[in-house]
């Protein structure tokens, strides 16, 4: 992370990036992906982003600053993704992507939501104190601009308590919902699964194929929702999911997972297929080119939770029903005979279907010696994060770390805490990889002292 002096030109950003990685001694070719904001049509989902995403669900009056400071980041991105769209993958933040799909329903509902925003905010006026003040009810939450979020938290509080808050608006005029309460119930039920998943693909690490699961999960939730507030939210969730599917990596997570590609699955055309294998055997020629297979340890821990047994049999139902297929147990594939990179591809096509829970991580894990080559490219394919959250929470980080009484710190030092910081799961969990570490800290700091 580094602080931008230049105009945020495409070149001027290139340059940065390519400094940056310079100073790890990784080139560009290494790069194979950019998760950000935007889609693989760039242009046309910043121009959408810049229209959508500021304004749809903020009740205060319209902050400019707020509105141009989005602007300039959606510039930023726009640049960064020019400079680098010939040579990297471009994949767009699910959660990003998800909010929007929560906003293609709600800007139309702005005046509702306002109404209940101004409620919520009469409740914290002097004259309610003993209502809310002696621990038996609680004030309905407020939230930050474009956070749709914070808004759905504030509506369902006010369902929760609907009989508080009748027999309130009964008493004061200006707490009366009466008018809004349908709409409360009707965006509380119908968005209460978007919200659920959107928390969850904000974990620490969710792969291409997972968010593409959980993503699946929510429409099936949605739909079993009966209010026209769902069936559009319904709507609006597919058509963009069925964008995001259209990205190759995303496309190939797809492939290599037994819960979407099993025999007779019809998740890919036939030509989608020979269109994704070509990708794969691409992708596999490019890591060849760069260095030959590093052997690892094959990864005990999965990066990824397994969902949830509660509600397999319903979700694997959907499925079925999407896709078809039957549920196959899980085999062993240390026995299986060892075959190339092609044949690799066609067996993938006939294998049985597995369920929903499936580790996919381990699944690819367990097949490092029988399948080598798709091995190297499944653990490359599911190490994209499938969100930006990430750099959400290494932002965070920085706050807390640049703070008014910390503001002598210079660009190397603050560079060395920061790096300490955001990767301290890793020093924690190993020696060797802390020892490494610091060494790359060390190495960046001696260049700083030869040029200075």
């Amino acid at each position: 992370m580094v602080q931008l002096d230049g105009k945020h030109t495409g070149k001027y950003l290139r340059s940065q990036i390519l400094e940056i990685l310079k100073d790890y001694n990784i080139g560009i070719e290494n790069v194979f992906s950019i998760t950000c904001d935007n889609g693989a049509n760039m242009l046309s989902t910043v121009k959408d982003l810049q229209k959508t995403f500021p304004n749809n669900l903020i009740m205060e009056s319209e902050n400019a600053d707020g509105l141009e400071e989005d602007q300039e980041e959606s510039n930023i991105l726009s640049n960064i993704l020019n400079a680098f769209k010939n040579s990297v993958n471009l994949i767009t933040c699910a959660v990003h992507t998800m909010q929007l799909s929560v906003t293609d329903v709600t800007k139309s509902k702005d005046t509702e939501i306002r109404e209940i925003t101004k409620v919520a905010k009469a409740c914290r006026k002097m004259s309610y104190k003993n209502d809310f003040g002696n621990g038996s009810h609680v004030l309905p939450p407020l939230y930050a601009k474009t956070r749709w979020g914070g808004a759905f938290l504030m509506i369902q509080h006010f369902s929760k308590n609907f009989s508080f808050y009748v027999e309130m608006g009964k008493k004061h005029s200006e707490l009366d919902l009466s008018k809004n309460w349908q709409f409360i119930h009707d965006f509380t039920e119908a968005f209460e699964p978007v919200f659920s998943a959107t928390t969850k693909i904000q974990e620490k690490h969710v792969g291409l194929s997972d968010f593409y699961l959980a993503w699946l999960d929510t429409i099936r939730k949605v739909n079993l929702v009966s209010n026209p507030l769902a069936v559009e939210l319904s709507n609006t969730l597919t058509t963009r999911l069925n964008t995001l599917k259209e990205n190759m990596p995303l496309k190939s997570a797809l492939l290599l997972d037994p819960r979407f590609n099993f025999h007779k699955s019809n998740v890919f055309t036939l030509n989608e297929r020979v269109e994704i294998r070509q990708f794969i055997k691409t992708t596999h020629k490019k890591l060849c080119d760069i260095s030959s297979r590093i052997n690892e340890t094959p990864l005990s821990d999965s990066p990824n939770n397994n969902t949830n047994a509660g509600e397999e049999d319903e979700l694997d139902d959907f499925l079925t029903d999407m896709f078809g297929g039957a549920l196959s147990a899980a085999s062993s594939s240390t026995s299986q005979k060892e075959c190339s990179l092609e044949e690799q591809l066609i067996m993938l096509d006939v294998s049985p279907r597995q369920p929903h829970s499936l580790d996919v991580w381990k699944y690819w894990t367990d097949r490092r010696l029988t399948h080598p080559e798709l091995y190297d490219i499944a653990t490359l394919i599911y190490t994209i994060p499938s969100n930006q959250v990430s750099i959400e929470r290494a932002f965070s980080a920085l706050a807390l770390l640049l703070t008014s009484e910390r503001s002598a710190f210079n660009n190397d030092t603050l560079q060395n805490i920061f790096i300490a910081r955001v990767n301290k799961p890793i020093l924690h969990s190993s020696p060797e990889q802390e020892e490494s570490l610091s060494e790359t800290i060390n190495l960046k700091s001696e260049k700083s002292s030869d040029s200075s």
